[in-house]
Order: structure tokens, then sequence, then C-alpha cells
């Protein structure tokens, strides 16, 4: 079984609702970068709850801001499925880092102990999946960007 396959049955398995939205995806190459960008956070979503204490949690974050830094400065990308895949689609989409630090630095909010405030928790929510899903749509559509619309 192919990375790429790996990573859809991954993603069957822990988020069934975007594998099936990505299912919709009649172009491949698109299809994967989505599924990559979901599955990226994916493990960001679990750093935080497989981490048994909040440095633990930090760690496996700066591991994927690592892995951004790779991409970005043109380095080997370390031998992960979801690193490896994810570093295809951002030099194929040309997409921005700061979306993706973005949902980094939300994971790291959920590392303290503190309840999050409403603004707190929404800012969480728009940093998490919300830039999962526009970061989707800019891969399906080059005319939308982060914090615009297609109509922008």
């Amino acid at each position: 079984m192919t990375d790429a396959l790996d990573l859809d049955e991954l993603l069957k398995r822990v988020d069934p609702d975007r594998w099936l939205s990505s299912r919709f995806i009649g172009d491949a190459l698109a299809r994967a970068d989505v599924v990559a960008v979901y599955a990226f956070d994916h493990e960001l979503g679990r750093a935080p709850r497989v981490a048994s204490n909040p440095l633990m949690g930090e760690i496996r974050l700066a591991w994927w801001r690592e892995v951004l830094d790779e991409v970005y400065e043109a380095r080997p990308v370390r031998q992960h499925p979801v690193a490896q895949a994810l570093a295809t689609a951002i030099t194929r989409r040309r997409l921005l880092r700061e979306p993706l630090e973005a949902m980094i630095d939300a994971r790291l909010r959920e590392l303290d102990a503190e309840p999050m405030t409403l603004a707190e928790a929404l800012d969480w929510a728009s940093n998490t999946g919300g830039v999962a899903a526009q970061l989707a749509a800019q891969i399906l559509d080059r005319r939308f960007s982060i914090g615009h619309g297609l109509d922008d």
C-alpha cells in the first residue's frame, strides 16, 4: 500500500466525514493534497491528547513546526507519511506557511489546563478546522485565498 493510500485509510478511520467529502474531489492530485491537509490537522489534534504532559505536547507540536521549516527551506523532509504528503501539497499548491503555523499555534492552547473563554474557543475553531477547510478550498480553487472568499 502506498503512503497516499495509507493516509486515505487513516482519514477514513479517524475522520470519516472529511474522508467522505474528499470522495467528491475528482482530481486525484487535488484529493491527495486535501487529504494531506486533513491528515496534518489530525496529527496536530493528536498531540495534546496523546502527550503525557504539556511539555511532551509542545515537543510534538514543535516537531511539526520543524517539518514546516524543512519544507519552506527546501530541505529534505523527514520520513513520515503525513509530513511527506503535506510537503508535496505545499509545494504543488504553493500554500503559505502562516495558515499552517496558525494550526500549530491553536493546538498549543489545548495544552493549557485553563478552560478557554468563548473568544479563545472561537479563535481555536477558526485556526484548526477552519483553516483546514480554507486550505482545502484553496487547493480546489486557486481563486480562493485564506481570509478572502471567491468574490473578494
